[in-house]
Parts: structure tokens; sequence; C-alpha cells
């Protein structure tokens, strides 16, 4: 596979256990320090899920900076898609910020049916359109939207969350430690996606 994957141009140099490949280290202290970031500022307390797409998050917006060492001055999501970034398809929404998405895909004309429900924007999808996951707060499912407004997140999404994170077992503090992952404390969850 090795030989393979040089021929595309990725140069890989494989590294023995326990051996310190500083470039690949630098990179993870900058996710671990864009998360904490983003935990420390956040007005909730985070639970494993929203900490797990916080992390998500963070990976793909490293990537659609472009590095100080790239000759070709592109951003590394660039030079694998070909698509470059743009400002308001890409960076539209931040992480964690509260929204009004629409409740269900399907068009219905019955009146007592809630057209919007509250949610917790996750990250980019990617795509063309500027599509956002989005952590419906309601019934704790993921969904993907494209259109979607933006509001100042009320006391009482603050309270939810942070009762939503205080009856997990192991609680994220606001100054989390990361360290490497050991098989009994994997971060598990229940959570559907829909689209």
């Amino acid at each position: 596979a090795l030989p393979i994957l040089n021929n595309l141009g990725m140069i890989v140099n494989p590294a023995g256990p326990g051996d310190h490949v500083p470039r690949i280290e630098r990179n993870v202290r900058t996710i671990k320090e864009r998360v904490r970031c983003h935990v420390t500022t956040s007005p909730f307390n985070y639970c494993k899920l929203i900490l797990m797409w916080c992390v998500l998050f963070c990976v793909q917006r490293l990537n659609t900076e472009v590095k100080t060492n790239n000759v070709d001055q592109i951003s590394p999501r660039e030079h694998y898609t070909g698509v470059k970034a743009d400002f308001v398809r890409d960076f539209s929404i931040g992480f964690g910020d509260y929204v009004q998405v629409a409740a269900h895909s399907e068009t219905s004309n019955d009146t007592s049916q809630e057209r919007t429900v509250g949610a917790i924007a996750l990250m980019q999808t990617g795509n063309r359109n500027g599509s956002v996951k989005f952590l419906l707060l309601k019934s704790w499912r993921v969904v993907t939207r494209t259109s979607w407004t933006t509001l100042p997140m009320p006391g009482v999404v603050i309270d939810y969350l942070n009762a939503k994170a205080a009856a997990e077992t192991q609680q994220i503090p606001k100054d989390p430690v990361f360290a490497r992952s050991v098989y009994d404390n994997v971060i598990t969850s229940d959570v559907k996606l829909d689209n």
C-alpha cells in the first residue's frame, strides 16, 4: 500500500512505536489548543458528544488554513478536494452557535406542528451548498440543514445543555486535559444521524 500512496504523491514515512514525529505532535498540540479555546469560552458545559464534534470542527477548520511551509499556498482541504474555501459558504457559522432550523424536511400545512426547532451548530458538511450539521436539542439527533437562523443563546438552552453534561458519569472540565486513549475510556454515544 505504501508504494501506491507514494506514487499518488503522498509521502508516507512510517514510524515505530514510541518514536517521536515532531510535525504530527505539533499538529495534535494545535488541535488540543483549539478545542480548549472552545471549551473554556463556551457559555455551557460540554458533554462527551459535543466535545467529540468540537474536535472534528477544529480539525476541519485547521484543514482550511494555508500552512506557512506550503509552497503552492493552498490549504490541505483545497489540495485534497480541489475546492477553494469560500467565506460565506464555509465560515458562515461557528461551533456551538444556537440556531433555529426546519423541524422536518417534509412540507406540511398542519398548523399544530412546529416549523422550526432549536439546535446547536456542529460543523460544515463540506458540500458546495454550505450545509451544516446541527444537534437538535429536543430529540438529541444530528441533522444536516442548508438554511438556519442564528439567534442569541437563551438561558434555558444553557441550563438544558449544562444538565445534559452534568448527567454524564465523566464530567468534562472547563480546562480539559487530553491524554492518550485508554481502551476502557473510549467515548461512545447513542446519537442518531439524520439527513
